[in-house]
């Protein structure tokens, strides 16, 4: 799994557990009513309201029905009420959720049995009753869950429990004069369905909505490491001004022609250093800002091989061997296209070459093959290590930003390790 994918994932788990909170109250609320009506609490008349409710329990098979309805409220109940202390620890697993789905069904179902069980003296059948249309709130409410695999097991548990409730219906001896036609039943065929493809809809539009969100929260993460960073190199670099500034300083007060003349050097040293980290610090950060662009197709293994890299004679590869190995493989998707990748293969070489910023490689290989699904490019080199920390002596650090960035908006997998024999980075790259 990508980095991309995994704060996507991370995204819309919290967004359907903040749906799940929202069903939860809902189905909280409905169980309390089901259950006044069981109990036949009537606030104007409830010693009435109860006398007219002793009759169904006349029988056998309803005091069954009675009993079973009640057990699944209080199932339903203590299963909402864990929900809800649940969630205040973190997003809901995914087997929850199927969970929960499956409760709204049954209980939907188990209120509408107890209207065919008992009916009223104008009954005209199940699909005649609005109170049919929680069948068609709770398709809808699945969507809340942003998984569209649980759309439709909503749909199709739903439907298949509101068949069930037609044939008993149709089965009751005084149901005689109930005949369902064509036209009624693919009436109420074309409701489930629009229900289910409006909640289908809803829930990939908040999956989308949520992946936007991931590639937001990835874009303030990168935004945040490159402040710091900057921050950071802004104090090394106003530490290095201040040097120079002493130096001038002293130039100035100096009568000696020689110190004169080796204060200047120094400064210019200085100066030099300066400008040369300045510019290193710009080009890094253009990686940055390539990593935030469109995504593009790029044909890597030609662009590798245009590189000539095993003759390249100038800094960082001056004096280093490099041997490359590239196969032919598929266009890969980089987000800012060619320059990105580019930038990518060229941070990870200059990072290689230079080592811990004291001792650089001698030897780099590269690879790049078809793995996956995509293409792997694989670097490694027979330098010092990084040591504890993924920044050498005396750079920035925002060079293996710019890398991690672009992985991570190209929807690819950056790893990279490290011991006292070399360092090796492997970047996978999805097929365009």
């Amino acid at each position: 799994m990508t980095d991309l994918d995994r704060v996507v994932a991370g995204v819309r788990d919290r967004l359907a557990t903040q749906g799940e909170r929202i069903a939860t109250a809902v189905r909280l609320g409905f169980c309390a009513l089901v259950f006044t009506r069981f109990a036949g609490l009537d606030a104007d008349a409830p010693g009435r309201a109860l006398q007219e409710r002793c009759a169904p329990f006349e029988s056998a098979w309803m005091a069954l029905h009675q009993a079973t309805a009640l057990g699944l409220i209080a199932v339903a109940t203590a299963w909402s009420l864990t929900v809800a202390w649940r969630s205040r620890r973190g997003p809901l697993p995914a087997r929850w959720l199927v969970i929960s789905v499956v409760m709204d069904a049954l209980l939907c179902a188990s209120s509408l049995l107890n209207n065919v069980m008992d009916p009223g003296s104008r009954y005209d059948g199940i699909l005649s009753l609005p109170d049919t249309g929680a069948v068609l709130l709770v398709v809808v409410g699945s969507a809340l869950r942003l998984r569209p695999a649980l759309v439709g097991v909503a749909l199709v548990l739903n439907g298949a429990l509101l068949s069930v409730l037609v044939l008993v219906d149709q089965g009751r001896p005084e149901a005689t004069c109930l005949v369902y036609g064509t036209a009624e039943v693919g009436l109420w065929s074309v409701y489930l369905s629009a229900s289910g493809a409006f909640a289908l809809i809803v829930s990939i539009g908040g999956t989308l909505l949520g992946r936007q969100t991931a590639v937001a929260t990835l874009a303030s993460e990168d935004a945040r490491r490159g402040l710091s960073t900057i921050a950071r190199v802004h104090h090394d670099e106003a530490s290095s001004l201040e040097q120079i500034r002493r130096m001038l300083d002293d130039i100035e007060r100096s009568t000696d022609d020689h110190d004169v003349s080796v204060r200047v050097t120094q400064a210019s040293e200085q100066m030099a250093r300066l400008r040369a980290s300045m510019r290193r610090i710009q080009h890094d950060a253009r990686g940055l800002e390539l990593a935030h662009s469109d995504i593009e197709p790029v044909s890597a293994s030609t662009f590798l091989r245009s590189l000539q890299l095993p003759h390249y004679e100038r800094p960082p590869l001056e004096g280093v061997r490099v041997r490359v190995a590239v196969q032919d493989t598929p266009r890969v998707a980089v987000a800012g296209g060619q320059r990105a990748f580019f930038m990518l293969v060229w941070n990870l070489l200059k990072n290689a070459a230079e080592g811990d910023g004291v001792v650089g490689a001698s030897f780099i290989s590269l690879s790049w093959e078809a793995s996956d699904g995509g293409s792997l490019l694989t670097i490694d080199d027979d330098g010092p290590g990084l040591g504890e920390h993924p920044r050498k002596a005396g750079g920035s650090g925002i060079g293996l930003q710019s890398v991690r960035a672009i992985v991570r908006h190209s929807g690819g997998r950056f790893e990279l390790t490290s011991s006292s024999d070399g360092t090796r980075a492997r970047v996978w790259l999805e097929a365009s």
